[in-house]
């Protein structure tokens, strides 16, 4: 929108048809006297409309007499005549501005709260999980701007030991509270059974059920390592020191039972060529036509192979309705040969880069448990030569590396 139409809209302007024999000697009679006319189209020889400041229709009026011609209002347009209809309809103007008010309000509020969980929750429950939101201070009602989501989030989890991750997120007056619950490793029968890792890393949390421990937190465990032994040792009492000491010669087995949570690292690395041959379609065109009757082929139209040397095929297979009974199947078959044009395309260093980088990170993404946690991301640039490009993405994560193996009899 330019100035003048800014400005007249502030002023308020009309549309007039004007009609009259010498419609030309009004153009001329009113710019001679300061009246400003603009977006003039002619309609016929005696007609043409335009538009007019409101101020200077009384003037024009009696231009028109002395030009013998004539001019009706057909549309009124701008501010003044907007702030007279809100005058006639003052009641239902101030309604809107305080509805307006009242839902902008009431939008600064939470009033809806969701729990979501990709798996069904085994352990916790939906109004458990509101219940402790509101001791933290999210509840129905909460204002906003008062709501430190991080802050809740960690609280949250120090609530809920069944959590291992609470994240809180708003979309309007909604508070959607995500929850995935940890995974305890157990079975449903009672044969002894080690709880072992199930891939290298550093150990970070221990949670022992039943079973005896064999790591600690910071150690480094392998893959295959017992981490929760099913042996446990029976109690006897030291009768030099008075203390209660373990008991090797008489242990138990039991089904260990736990969560063994560590730090555990993804490495992997994708090499992109700086230039590339792309292939992209010409236009150009042929089909094949082809009828199988059991294990024979009719080529009914189109060329014997691809008229091109650079192309791709497209197949289509259509059943004979009619002859679908028949013991001896019936089809046609339309082989489509695109032709393809190779062009080279030479990427710069940031854009391999980033495609690298995405391809990496999509290959470890696949690997990655749902239920981990991402803890740092690093993207390494090993090498740049021969016109490629190597990046290595390393992803460590915090998930629980514990699973159950049975005790062989």
């Amino acid at each position: 929108m330019n100035l003048k139409s800014v400005w007249s809209f502030f002023l308020g302007y009309c549309q007039i048809r004007v009609q009259g024999v010498q419609k030309e000697k009004l153009i001329n009679l009113a710019i001679t006297n300061g009246i400003m006319l603009w977006d003039i189209v002619e309609e016929s020889k005696t007609k043409f409309r335009c538009k007019v400041f409101i101020d200077h229709i009384k003037p024009l009026r009696h231009i028109a007499r002395s030009a013998k011609c004539r001019f009706r209002i057909i549309q009124r347009r701008g501010f003044p005549f907007l702030l007279r209809r809100i005058e006639q309809r003052k009641g239902m103007v101030v309604g809107a501005i305080t509805f307006a008010i009242i839902l902008y309000w009431l939008s600064s509020y939470v009033w809806f709260l969701e729990v979501d969980s990709a798996k069904p929750l085994k352990h916790l429950t939906r109004e458990k999980v509101i219940s402790q939101a509101a001791k933290v201070g999210l509840k129905i009602g909460s204002a906003k701007g008062d709501l430190n989501l991080n802050k809740l989030e960690k609280e949250l989890v120090g609530l809920l030991p069944e959590a291992s991750f609470i994240s809180i997120n708003l979309h309007g007056t909604l508070a959607k509270i995500q929850v995935v619950e940890k995974q305890v490793v157990e079975k449903t029968d009672n044969e002894p059974a080690n709880i072992i890792a199930n891939k290298d890393g550093i150990i970070e949390e221990i949670l022992v059920l039943q079973g005896d421990p064999q790591v600690k937190e910071g150690d480094t465990v392998q893959k295959g390592q017992i981490l929760i032994s099913s042996l446990v040792p029976g109690m006897m009492l030291d009768p030099e020191t008075g203390e209660i000491k373990p008991d090797y010669e008489n242990c138990t087995y039991v089904q260990a039972k736990g969560i063994v949570r560590a730090r555990v690292w993804y490495e992997d690395a994708v090499e992109i060529p700086l230039i590339q041959f792309v292939k992209t379609e010409t236009g150009h065109k042929s089909t094949q036509i082809l009828l199988r009757i059991n294990d024979r082929v009719i080529k009914l139209k189109g060329p014997q192979q691809s008229p091109y040397k650079v192309y791709k095929l497209q197949t289509k297979t259509k059943n004979l309705s009619f002859w679908r009974d028949s013991s001896k199947p019936i089809e046609l078959i339309y082989n489509t040969y695109l032709e393809l044009s190779s062009s080279r395309k030479v990427l710069s260093k940031d854009r391999a880069v980033k495609i690298a980088e995405k391809k990496a990170f999509n290959i470890l993404s696949a690997k990655i448990p749902q239920q981990a946690k991402i803890l740092d991301r690093k993207n390494i640039v090993e090498e740049v030569q021969q016109q490629k490009i190597k990046v290595r993405v390393n992803i460590e994560t915090l998930e629980d590396i514990g699973m159950a193996q049975i005790l062989q009899q």
